[in-house]
């Protein structure tokens, strides 16, 4: 098709599809030639890199590595790119650069949370780990709990399970990795439950006798293996059973969880109610929601693990535009868009803009887009805001002033109003968020 390529750049009208589980890539596909003869250029897609299992959104990244398979996998978006370059259209890509989700679908977290500020990712992720906090020291605070830890803890809400190779610390649907100290303790206590000189005591005699790993990761590698090993006994799963049971407590006897506990204190995180969030969390969240960690993208080795694939997308020709999503959050917004322009091969292009970047910067009142950043534009928040402004009647605006103080009984100035309520998201909301940025 000619002159297909030089201008696939840039979009001549976009069509947003979410991506999900119930709307896949191949949904896409079966569209497509409607789309095409609407006259859509590009399909401003939805993020696309694996996300939470229930994710209906995909802005909580779990792997940057990997398409996610719940839309189709690899295969499925190959298929779907190549019926559009035959159609001569091209994709708009979401991209998330500023957070991930913080969940065990999250190798680099769950990595984390197992071997704390010794893991490899430590780095990768906005914590700070210097917290002059109380009980929480090097450990990354997760404020999941719906009651005070005691309470939660001796009504055996909170449970070790072995699962998926490993032992987790499960509550409600949450699986947390354990340290190395928590398989150590579940051997120690399976023992018991063993005969003396059976294959498998010999061998968890010899595990607790091993000198502790000078790499924590690395001794945690050694005793899964050794597990999964192990969990090949019908003998050995019986006392493995039995030895949960003991270690994981009896509602209505305090004391039968204090080796519970003591396994959660030596974990590298610890839990703690949802409502001491704000006040003494201390990774930088998306906002305030604690289920989405920020990463330092600012940081050359994590802007290249998260960026890897994206890169081989775009010098496939398989995605031919990004839309930055939430570009305020990053450490250097501009730094960061000079980077991701370097992920175009082919910088000479004839169109205005190319690469073709646009980013999703909210801009208030007569706030402009710095010129600075090496982008297209925005996606046009304050275009809209103005539009929408066409349905609005602004003669009602003081009958539906009344009509609000009446009903709210509140006689505040909207200016004294709006300062208040700022205020008093940031002193709520963000009382700790100046932890983070290290």
């Amino acid at each position: 098709m000619a002159g297909e390529m030089e201008h696939l750049g840039i979009p001549g009208s976009t069509y947003r599809i979410q991506f999900h589980g119930g709307f896949r890539f191949a949904h896409a596909l079966a569209i497509l030639p409607y789309l095409h003869d609407l006259g859509i250029t590009h399909l401003y897609a939805s993020p696309i890199f694996k996300s939470g299992e229930q994710s209906t959104h995909g802005y909580d990244v779990c792997n940057y590595g990997e398409i996610d398979p719940k839309l189709g996998g690899a295969e499925a978006f190959q298929q779907l790119t190549a019926s559009m370059r035959d159609l001569g259209m091209g994709i708009l890509l979401d991209i998330v650069p500023n957070h991930m989700r913080a969940d065990s679908c999250n190798e680099w977290w769950r990595n984390l949370l197992e071997n704390g500020s010794s893991s490899p990712f430590a780095a990768f992720f906005d914590i700070d780990w210097d917290s002059d906090l109380p009980n929480v020291g090097r450990k990354v605070l997760l404020p999941i709990l719906g009651a005070m830890y005691e309470e939660v803890l001796e009504s055996g809400q909170i449970r070790l399970v072995v699962s998926e190779g490993g032992i987790w610390v499960a509550y409600g649907s949450h699986r947390f990795p354990t340290s190395a100290y928590s398989y150590r303790e579940v051997l120690k206590e399976t023992l018991h439950h063993l005969g003396a000189d059976t294959p498998e005591s010999l061998l968890i005699r010899r595990l607790l006798a091993d000198p502790v790993s000078v790499v924590p990761s690395k001794e945690v590698d050694i005793l899964k293996t050794n597990l999964n090993h192990l969990s090949a006994s019908e003998p050995f799963n019986e006392a493995l059973g039995k030895a949960l049971a003991v270690l994981n407590g009896q509602p209505g006897i305090p004391e039968s969880f204090d080796r519970l506990d003591a396994i959660l204190q030596h974990q590298h995180y610890r839990l703690s109610w949802w409502r001491i969030g704000p006040e003494q969390i201390d990774y930088r969240r998306f906002f305030d929601i604690t289920e989405l960690v920020c990463i330092n993208s600012q940081r050359q080795d994590v802007f290249a693990a998260s960026h890897r694939l994206l890169y081989s997308l775009i010098e496939g020709k398989l995605v031919h535009g990004v839309r930055v999503d939430h570009p305020d959050g990053l450490w250097d917004p501009k730094h960061y868009l000079e980077r991701l322009n370097e992920l175009w091969p082919n910088q000479a292009d004839a169109s205005p803009y190319a690469p073709y970047i646009v980013v999703e910067k909210i801009l208030s009142g007569r706030e402009e887009l710095p010129r600075s950043w090496p982008v297209a534009g925005t996606t046009g928040y304050e275009f809209l805001n103005q539009v929408n402004g066409i349905f609005v009647n602004s003669a009602a605006k003081d009958s539906i002033t009344e009509i609000y103080k009446w009903f709210t009984d509140k006689r505040k100035e909207f200016g004294k109003l709006l300062y208040e309520s700022r205020l008093k998201v940031l002193r709520l909301s963000f009382a700790n968020q100046n932890c983070c940025y290290r």
